[in-house]
């Protein structure tokens, strides 16, 4: 990253080919800044004003009443002497990330004591007993978060190899929006490595895909998980999705339905695919859902959230981050039972 010092303008962080996660975050900040009438700071190494010459130097720089929050990618978590600190978690939707925020959090609970609050999500961090859970604040998107335009592929999956698939899957081509005629509805569900992992909820994807392969009227667009930090990869994402296949006790057909697709990224809040057909969103509970607005969330028939019991955000009220069209529903893995 190129920036002109260790404090830094916005503008510069954001104008450095940064990860999408990381620009979401940071312009959610800047927006609940800018509506509070607070100036906002970027500090790139913070460990370098801990102590002497350099904290003096950085604390005739800011406010008194100044907040720290520390957008972590789950890595670490650093606080700035004297300053309240706060915790952005932004990546927790990729494997990498929630592991090292795992063993952070086992080898260095000392970290988590003093958090303040932490945005748009709610963690126990820490160790017993020094267990902590800082306060979730919740924060929208006020924009929508501009993304490439993301292709629309076939769905086909053979269980034995993710690089079959994805081979086949793009020599067959993407699939244009306008070709899609005679469904009378659509699911979305935006895949992440981290939902996958959960075992309940993988199950439960299985089943909805069998189901929509006999169900001509539905339309089912599943967006591929990416890896943290690089390039979405089609290979990667059916790798991912496939493991949760293997897992579950659902066989799928080897084949390649007109009412199944992959999106190979993101689709943004405006895709001419959300007007065609009215739209349901399927989502775990740890979706970053911050990614998108309300407004968004709003447009749908309903936004059906998969839960485990005594997962991690169990508390949240699912109203508040999607709307009153929101539902939580729990599911079970079937491993757990086997």
């Amino acid at each position: 990253m190129s920036l002109p010092g260790s404090l830094a303008e916005p503008a510069d962080v954001l104008a450095n080919p940064v990860s999408l996660e990381l620009r979401s975050a940071l312009e959610i900040l800047l927006a609940e800044a800018r509506r509070r009438g607070l100036p906002v700071m970027c500090v790139a190494r913070p460990e370098m004003f801990t102590h002497g010459m350099a904290e003096a130097w950085f604390r005739a720089r800011v406010s008194p009443l100044a907040q720290h929050v520390c957008l972590s990618d789950g890595s670490s978590v650093k606080h700035l002497p004297g300053l309240p600190t706060h915790v952005f978690f932004y990546g927790l939707m990729f494997r990498d990330a929630v592991a090292a925020l795992r063993r952070l959090s086992r080898r260095a609970p000392e970290l988590m004591i003093n958090l303040g609050s932490q945005v748009n999500s709610c963690l126990t961090l820490g160790r017993a007993p020094c267990r902590v859970r800082p306060e979730p604040v919740l924060l929208s998107r006020t924009t929508a978060l501009r993304v490439p335009p993301p292709l629309l592929l076939p769905f086909f999956l053979n269980r034995d190899s993710a690089e079959d698939s994805a081979n086949r899957v793009q020599q067959a081509g993407p699939v244009a929006a306008e070709s899609l005629l005679g469904f009378s509805r659509m699911l979305y569900v935006p895949l992440t490595e981290t939902a996958l992992d959960d075992g309940a909820f993988g199950h439960a994807v299985t089943e909805l895909i069998l189901q929509t392969f006999f169900d001509p009227t539905t339309l089912l667009v599943l967006k591929c998980p990416a890896a943290c930090q690089v390039e979405p990869s089609l290979t990667h994402g059916i790798a991912t999705l496939l493991a949760a296949v293997r897992k579950s006790s659902v066989m799928l057909p080897r084949s390649s339905p007109p009412n199944i697709l992959f999106a190979a990224s993101d689709l943004e809040e405006d895709h001419v695919i959300f007007d065609r057909f009215p739209f349901c969103l399927v989502v775990h509970d740890s979706f970053d859902f911050w990614r998108h607005t309300k407004g968004f969330y709003a447009r749908a028939q309903e936004v059906t959230v998969l839960a485990r019991q005594g997962s991690a955000t169990e508390e949240f009220n699912v109203a508040a981050i999607y709307g009153p069209n929101a539902v939580r529903r729990w599911v079970v893995d079937p491993a757990d039972h086997g």
